[in-house]
């Protein structure tokens, strides 16, 4: 047996983390390429090695990693011609279905694991190929049940996709049965995590799962426990939000900057910040906004202003999604535990930070999860952010597209969420229906 060969537990190991190196890396590449009209380089190196060009930049991988026996002579193709499919796309606006062809033969013709699946997933949905991102989702699935339906134990790199898969299948027995075929330390240093997710799946109160010793936490506990909540999205929706406002105590909008089209008289009023938006905002904008609010919660900290605003109560850190170890003691971590791949989007965020304050009520409204041709009201964009088809497609994978809905569909589902008529249709399509949707609009 050659040096370079390896066998056993030891070479799987190795091969997770080139694999996930590679899909990092290419997502890397592309999405700082759109912004600087960057092509993904496919020059006249031999083909089986182009993909370890494409990578050593940006994530130190060389080519003899890409290139050894832990990827085969067909997976290196497969990624090869993915990537030329969305780098066809993203920069020549064309699909070539000889590429998409063979990226299927390739599939079904080898035993491609579920790691590559997850690569091939992220580079359909860059494409805008979202019927075929599922269809690979659905096979990597299928890979999972198969994979554990003898084995007690579930390895910790698949506990969380194990877990969503038993989601999509409505398998809600065996997604609550995750916890318990975990490995000890996962169980140990993410328990507050799976109980929450248990206690989802169960509708039952997460409010005892973290601490809100915070002062400003405290304060937002106030406004928010035993409240009827009422979510406002960021879309022209189809209902008139009045008939849900009379029925509701606290208004949670997002990126508030004096942009909510409906009279807030008589209620709280809690906005949600994203990083992005506060970066884009900056400080001087961000304060004399809050000022209007009962308080904001941001995701992270990026001006002194913030601090200010959160020592005078105005303002907190969201408990649902902690970031630091600094706060994971009080928080709960949800970016890479209930988002595989990614992280949700705001409205999913604050879903999950609300839950642990116990509100009475939750109510969504003017939200449809992009299933439109205009996705954000005009107020709700920021003046001088240009916005197009490609980025709005490295967001579908920054934030999975597939799980943000998955994660939505569940809340509704287990009465967590009531949602308005718009949402309620868009959520009782099937997230197979859904990226069919999303596909035939366009996007």
């Amino acid at each position: 047996m050659t040096d370079n060969m390896c066998v056993g537990k030891k070479c799987e190991e190795k091969r997770r983390m080139i694999i996930r190196k590679i899909q990092y890396a290419i997502l890397w590449k592309i999405h700082f390429g759109l912004g600087r009209r960057y092509k993904i380089n496919m020059d006249k190196t031999p083909r089986y090695n182009r993909i370890a060009k494409i990578l050593e930049s940006n994530m130190k991988i060389e080519p003899q990693d890409v290139t050894n026996v832990n990827l085969n002579l067909e997976e290196k193709e497969l990624i090869i011609n993915m990537c030329e499919v969305a780098n066809a796309h993203i920069y020549e606006n064309k699909i070539s279905s000889i590429l998409i062809s063979r990226v299927k033969e390739l599939i079904e013709s080898n035993n491609i694991g579920f790691e590559l699946l997850e690569i091939i997933e992220d580079l359909a949905i860059c494409s805008g190929l979202y019927q075929f991102a599922y269809e690979v989702r659905e096979l990597a699935e299928e890979k999972l049940v198969e994979k554990y339906s003898k084995r007690k134990k579930i390895s910790s790199y698949d506990v969380v996709p194990v877990f969503w898969t038993y989601i999509n299948r409505n398998d809600y027995n065996s997604a609550l049965r995750v916890q318990e075929r975990c490995s000890i330390f996962y169980r140990m240093f993410f328990k507050k995590e799976l109980d929450f997710l248990m206690k989802l799946i169960n509708n039952e109160s997460c409010g005892e799962l973290v601490k809100k010793q915070r002062e400003e936490d405290l304060t937002f506990e106030k406004i928010v426990k035993e409240k009827k909540i009422l979510v406002v999205g960021p879309t022209n929706g189809k209902e008139d939000v009045k008939k849900y406002l009379d029925k509701s105590d606290v208004i949670i909008s997002m990126t508030y900057r004096n942009n909510l089209m409906i009279d807030k008289k008589n209620h709280k009023h809690i906005s949600y910040y994203n990083i992005m938006n506060v970066n884009l905002l900056g400080e001087d904008v961000l304060e004399k906004y809050v000022k209007d609010l009962d308080m904001a919660v941001f995701k992270a900290i990026r001006f002194p202003v913030q601090e200010k605003l959160i020592s005078q109560k105005k303002a907190r850190m969201s408990l649902g999604g902690a970031t630091t170890f600094r706060n994971k003691k009080e928080g709960i971590y949800f970016n890479f535990l209930y988002f595989y791949k990614s992280e949700g989007n705001l409205l999913q965020k604050i879903l999950l930070d609300i839950i642990l304050f116990e509100p009475k009520e939750i109510t969504v409204t003017n939200v449809n999860l992009f299933l439109a041709k205009k996705r954000y009201n005009d107020k709700y964009l920021i003046s001088g952010v240009k916005r197009d088809l490609n980025s709005d497609r490295i967001a579908f994978v920054q934030h999975n597209l597939i799980n943000m809905y998955l994660m939505t569909k569940l809340l509704y589902d287990r009465n967590v969420i009531k949602v308005d008529a718009e949402l309620k249709e868009v959520l009782e399509l099937g997230v197979k229906r859904y990226m069919q949707a999303i596909e035939e609009i366009g996007l």
